[in-house]
């Protein structure tokens, strides 16, 4: 682990990039019993760049591939602008999904932005205290005083006709704007305040997005479409020359832009981690190039609640989507002090029923939405969310929908995190018996139809079912698994089969029949080719 660094001499070794991590973490569990907390003080060191977010990807596969209990991580970082502070709270969104891939640890981060450095004996005392607390929480030390992040509900108002959010004819850029929460938001402001867009997108003006663009001006829109990368600064730059060119100014700018990352932190690659994060975050700081300080009414960021209740399982998104919201309310602060006339702000928005990142009728996303207790939301009231919420003050609206008691709920647990442990089944539930003698059926079954019937006994246990109600071809949605509730079947699938199964897998393959086959190598190790296990299910 290198040397005990002195105050204000942090010599910490990388150990994010160590090829042995693992083995030390391993190390220091066996010559200590175990690991309470685990202090990641790597971001204090003086070269430390505040964008490296992929600098804790090794660290999360280290605790997972270590298969040890670390209670708590607590994470530490200084910075001293906005930009950087953004970048820094974009871990928050990056260790949500923990509990989903590390159900037995939690992580916080810790921020300090101020002018001096603490020193690393301060740090200590600040980590050590809030490692003592039931819950951990992410907290930001401005200048010493400690905040810890709060909500509070909000009763946005509509606006009158005498004052809309959109003008008629104005003129309104879309990032994002060819897919498929971008179309849904160019096709209102088309239809109701027959608005110039400015349609900017990734891809070239093909079939597709040529008939948006003929649809939306037949609901008396006046349209340009510019290819341009929103992560690219020169492209971005090049848009909105083109844009004043054809209409003059720009009203205001919704970036919609965005990337869904699909693999789970474990397993996705450094290229697809970063190209997860540029859509939105690079695509944020370059709009703020390229707009500079003109008179721009609003920039609002279609940001997700994958940023405050983390996605599932792939880190990147979530990140992406916690910096939009950092960036948002840390530029409005500036507008309140007088620094800035634009309005700013991030709406951290659940699946539409129509568009966006994950399609609501994907399985995966029926699995999340089911599992967390919310519902999609329809797209009637997105648009008058939409208009509401950028009339009004907040400047990182968070939108659930849902039973209102179970999103507080939600949002408190996104809040104080604590510990998510998944019980494990009486070894007396669980009984082997010899296939040869357990019937024609057992001893004929193929060694992927004998894991199936395994995993689909578990599930029946857990959900309380019979086991002819539990189908392999169904979504684990229809049995009623709240996240808990797969967090504990991930512990048992692993217990029973002697490997480490995140819960974030079942949002991968969100059903038995598709779990099986994609992990059949890794189950067919642990199970001897002569035993069937039955499970009692009452």
């Amino acid at each position: 682990m290198g040397p005990v660094p002195q105050e204000r001499d942090v010599t910490l070794a990388d150990l994010g990039q160590s090829p042995d991590f693992a083995g030390t973490l391993k190390r220091i569990a066996g010559s200590h019993g175990s690991i309470h907390a685990l202090l990641d003080m790597r971001a204090l060191i003086s070269d430390f760049a505040p964008e490296a977010v992929e600098l804790h990807l090794p660290l999360m596969r280290a605790i997972a591939e270590a298969g040890i209990s670390i209670n708590r991580v607590l994470w530490a970082g200084h910075c001293r602008d906005d930009i950087s502070q953004a970048y820094l709270e974009s871990r928050v969104g990056l260790f949500r999904p923990a509990s989903l891939i590390l159900p037995e640890t939690m992580v916080a981060r810790n921020i300090a932005r101020a002018s001096a450095r603490t020193s690393f004996s301060g740090w200590l005392h600040r980590l050590t205290n809030e490692r003592s607390e039931s819950g951990l929480q992410d907290v930001l030390y401005r200048e010493g005083q400690r905040h810890v992040c709060d909500v509070k509900e909000l009763h946005p108002q509509v606006g009158d006709d005498a004052h809309p959010t959109f003008k008629e004819r104005g003129v309104y850029w879309i990032t994002g704007g060819a897919g498929g929460i971008g179309s849904l938001v160019a096709g209102h402001l088309a239809g109701r305040y027959r608005a110039r867009l400015v349609i900017s997108g990734r891809g070239p003006l093909d079939e597709r997005r040529q008939a948006l663009v003929e649809s939306l001006e037949a609901k008396g829109a006046s349209v340009l479409y510019v290819q341009a990368d929103a992560a690219d600064p020169d492209a971005v730059r090049a848009a909105y020359t083109l844009a004043k060119k054809r209409f003059g100014r720009v009203d205001g700018v919704i970036h919609a832009a965005g990337l869904a990352g699909r693999e789970i932190l474990l397993e996705v690659t450094l290229e697809a981690f970063r190209e997860t994060l540029a859509a939105k975050v690079e695509g944020a700081l370059a709009l703020e190039q390229a707009l500079g300080e003109e008179p721009i009414g609003f920039i609002c960021h279609f940001a997700s609640l994958a940023g405050i209740l983390g996605d599932t399982g792939s880190g990147a998104y979530a990140a992406a989507n916690r910096f939009l919201l950092a960036l948002a309310r840390l530029r409005q602060e500036r507008s309140g002090r007088g620094e800035s006339l634009c309005r700013t702000l991030a709406i951290a928005w659940p699946l539409w029923a129509r568009g966006g990142m994950s399609q609501s009728g994907d399985e995966s996303a029926r699995l999340y939405l089911v599992s967390s207790g919310q519902r999609a939301l329809a797209n009637d009231e997105a648009r008058l969310l939409l208009e509401r919420l950028i009339a009004g003050p907040s400047a990182q609206p968070i939108v659930l929908a849902g039973e209102p008691s179970r999103m507080r709920r939600l949002l408190e647990a996104a809040r104080i995190r604590k510990s998510l442990k998944g019980r494990a089944f009486p070894e007396n539930n669980i009984h082997s018996v010899n296939a040869a003698g357990s019937g024609h059926e057992a001893e004929s079954a193929s060694l992927g139809e004998r894991i199936v019937r395994d995993l689909t006994e578990l599930t029946c246990k857990l959900a309380g079912l019979q086991p002819e109600a539990v189908l392999p071809e169904n979504n684990l949605a229809e049995y009623g698994l709240d996240s808990i509730g797969l967090t504990e079947l991930a512990a048992n699938i692993s217990a029973r089969f002697g490997i480490s199964l995140p819960p974030s897998i079942f949002f991968s393959y969100p059903g038995i029949g598709k779990l099986a086959p994609s992990r059949e190598k890794t189950f067919a190790g642990r199970i001897p080719s002569s035993l069937s296990l039955i499970h009692t299910c009452r």
